[in-house]
């Protein structure tokens, strides 16, 4: 025979209204029960059943009955609001037929928590509860890509401050000593980053025509600076018009070009065209060929169209 399991000595007590418990003896549940501060209908945990239960489902807990006069009525029938004043019943016994017309919806009842967190009702709960009591453990990764794009981002803007102050602000101020002053220009290193060599951006304008290209090309020889890290001249010159088409000239070359200011127009054009090589490597006319006139305006001519504007 399996002998009785006698009631525990504290009781855990749900504070209605709020998500927190209370401990208390089992005595003290009694009085508390008998002075009204504890209703029938509040919860308490059973370790016997191990599960929540109202304080009317108890049966340890119930008062002991209390002989009190039969009170009297007219048809000798004892009215429901007395026996309730007396002992409310638990809910969800009270037989339908004894509920009144406008009974108060009970509200579910959110579960108690224990010091915060949830009371282990069943062997899953208990797992439940200890695994989502643990601190969250938050990874911080290491932002390689944030660091990688802001120190490209760095090394690009230096790249192009460098070019800026270095090479293109001097090569605008010299061109603008000119007479070509008012011919927009631009000037870079190679790649943005090859020091030997240096290319010259010239948009198409109608500033520019047949007659003093030549002369042009004189005056951006004559204000190009030199190389900003070591000043010596640049190895190489590249010429590039609505960034596609691009002609290239050897550093020495493109010095002698500069000392052809007291040159005529058809001698700068001649050394020009014998000089100035397409970016496949092809010289715009080959000076080793016994080349006519003609094909001579036609090679200039066709060089020309690259940096005269279209409207012209």
């Amino acid at each position: 025979m399996t002998e009785a399991v006698p009631p525990p000595s504290t009781l855990i007590i749900a504070i209605p209204g709020t998500q927190e418990t209370k401990e208390m003896s089992r005595q003290d549940v009694l009085d508390a029960i008998g002075r009204g501060e504890i209703l029938p209908d509040n919860w308490v945990w059973s370790p016997a059943d191990n599960d929540w239960k109202m304080v009317s489902d108890i049966p340890e807990l119930q008062p002991a009955p209390a002989p009190a006069p039969t009170p009297s009525f007219m048809n000798g029938a004892v009215p429901t609001a007395a026996m309730s004043a007396h002992f409310p019943p638990s809910a969800g016994k009270t037989p339908a037929a004894a509920q009144p017309a406008a009974a108060v919806v009970r509200q579910p009842v959110v579960q108690p928590k224990v010091e915060g967190r949830t009371p282990a009702l069943t062997e899953t709960q208990l797992l439940a509860r200890t695994q989502y009591s643990q601190p969250m453990e938050v990874k911080h990764e290491f932002p390689i890509f944030k660091v990688l794009f802001f120190i490209s981002f760095v090394l690009a803007t230096s790249v192009l401050g460098a070019n800026y102050f270095l090479v293109d602000e001097p090569f605008v101020a010299n061109l603008g000593t000119t007479s070509f002053g008012t011919v927009k220009a631009y000037a870079h290193l190679g790649a943005f980053s090859q020091p030997g060599a240096l290319v010259i951006h010239v948009p198409p304008t109608d500033k520019l025509n047949s007659d003093n290209l030549a002369d042009f090309l004189v005056a951006l020889a004559k204000s190009t600076p030199l190389q900003p890290f070591n000043q010596q001249a640049f190895n190489g010159i590249g010429i590039t018009s609505a960034w596609q088409s691009q002609f290239l000239m050897n550093g020495i070359d493109w010095q002698k070009l500069a000392e052809m200011s007291s040159a005529t127009t058809e001698e700068k054009k001649k050394f020009e065209i014998e000089h100035l090589a397409q970016i496949d490597g092809t010289l715009l006319i080959d000076p080793r060929k016994n080349n006519s006139a003609e094909a001579q305006n036609k090679a200039w001519q066709s060089f020309v169209t690259t940096f005269v504007s279209k409207t012209n």
